[in-house]
């Protein structure tokens, strides 16, 4: 009879109830009491209807447990796909914000660079600068559209992409994948007026996609400190990317003016680069910290190998 009202609505399962002590009218349990004046007879029926309620109860109380519990559960769900939903829309935003706000202007730039590069009447070095620049602006028009796919729905593959369980060798495209980051970012402030050295210290490099996504993103985003916080033809950096033992370790240095109110881009916005890449570093096990002297900006990364 529990099993009855678990299963059926209570009314039925009632119903049930009554009609089995009505079947077995004549059967069951007979309980006697005597009082003071009479004796009260509890039929067998009475006491069978009695537990078949009790059984009925018991059921009903327990249905309802589980019937809570799954409303719960689809209420979670339910506050749950829309959290995802919510999230997705403020990405598209996001993705959407991303793109108005910077294509037009580099796409702009890139055009005009590649028109100047190309102008035989322009000056040779200017050509070249130019040719540096409408690079550049392309690299960074790939950037941005990459981060927005990331944000406007490719994140699982991307996580799938840069997984830390790869650790094959064609993770990485040897060290001189590196060496022609460097080199690009390198030849790049150059063409701006900056003066230093960068120096990569490998024979060989085999890291998983995690540890050379990870690597790549900060090398681009010292060159880019650089070009933010130092001055062309007055301050002076160095980069250095070397292997010791199972760590990669990346220093670098520039000297600084200790008034930046004058820097070309000190208007400019900026100050969450280097947390968000010192918590990727810290993900996979290394570290990352910086100091900043009077005249100087020191940077010391360890990122683990395997």
């Amino acid at each position: 009879m529990g099993l009855l009202a678990y299963l059926l609505p209570p009314a039925w399962a009632c119903a049930a109830a009554i009609a089995l002590g009505l079947t077995q009218n004549n059967s069951g349990v007979f309980m006697s009491f005597a009082g003071p004046t009479s004796d009260i007879r509890v039929t067998g029926f009475m006491v069978n209807t009695v537990c078949y309620f009790i059984a009925v109860g018991i059921g009903v109380t327990l249905r309802r447990r589980h019937d809570a519990q799954e409303a719960h559960k689809r209420q979670a769900i339910y506050e749950q796909s829309q959290q995802e939903l919510n999230r997705i829309r403020n990405n598209q935003y996001l993705a959407k914000a991303l793109h108005d706000s910077v294509t037009q202007e580099l796409s702009g730039i890139s055009l005009l660079a590649w028109q100047w590069e190309h102008n035989g009447s322009a000056d040779a070095e200017v050509r070249r600068a130019m040719g540096v620049m409408y690079r550049d602006a392309q690299a960074a028009l790939n950037h941005i559209h990459e981060v927005i796919g990331l944000i406007d729905g490719d994140r699982a593959a991307h996580a799938a992409e840069i997984s830390d369980d790869d650790t094959s060798p064609a993770s990485i495209d040897s060290v001189e994948a590196l060496r022609s980051l460097v080199a690009a970012e390198q030849q790049s402030i150059t063409a701006l007026g900056f003066a230093g050295t960068s120096t990569v210290w490998a024979d060989h490099l085999t890291v998983s996609k995690a540890v050379r996504v990870t690597l790549f993103d900060l090398i681009r985003e010292i060159y880019a400190n650089i070009i933010r916080h130092a001055v062309p033809g007055v301050d002076e950096y160095m980069v250095v990317v070397k292997v010791s033992g199972k760590r990669l370790i990346i220093t670098q240095t520039n000297t600084v003016a200790a008034n930046q109110t004058d820097h070309p881009l000190a208007e400019v916005r900026h100050g969450r680069g280097l947390e968000a890449h010192r918590a990727s570093i810290e993900q996979l096990g290394g570290l990352l910290r910086t100091r900043r002297d009077e005249d100087g900006w020191f940077l010391r990364a360890e990122i683990p190998l395997s």
